[in-house]
């Protein structure tokens, strides 16, 4: 995915990216603060999109259902394909809620988007 999005995209960058999305996997298996609860909806075509290594995406479907087999705290969803979303136009993104804090309040949700230029996050509520 990340050479579809930068084709040009150099080695060293290549590597620390995929570093920095193994440190965020650590998260959910955790065990002292609790690990966060993660809900992933995926659109069906991603799970049959065709990519050049043979078996790939049958290797990353039975890594995810065997994670939330193992990892109660982990929901998978998957959107049949029946036409683009409404939501799709905006691309993929994460909305992270958080814990009340000691005080009783928490942090508002906040959406979490990555793109070619970076991260976007938004927590205005209108």
């Amino acid at each position: 995915m990340m050479t579809a999005e930068r084709p040009r995209i150099p080695v060293e960058e290549f590597g620390r990216r995929i570093r920095v999305k193994q440190e965020r996997q650590v998260l959910l298996t955790r065990g002292f603060p609790p690990p966060p609860q993660l809900d992933v909806i995926m659109a069906e075509a991603v799970i049959r999109a065709k990519i050049e290594t043979p078996g790939a995406m049958q290797q990353q479907l039975w890594h995810l259902l065997k994670a939330t087999d193992e990892l109660p705290h982990l929901r998978l969803r998957v959107l049949p394909s029946v036409g683009p979303h409404s939501a799709a136009a905006s691309g993929g993104f994460t909305i992270l809620e958080f814990p009340p804090s000691d005080r009783g309040s928490s942090e508002p949700p906040t959406v979490y988007s990555e793109n070619i230029t970076g991260a976007l996050y938004l927590d205005h509520q209108i």
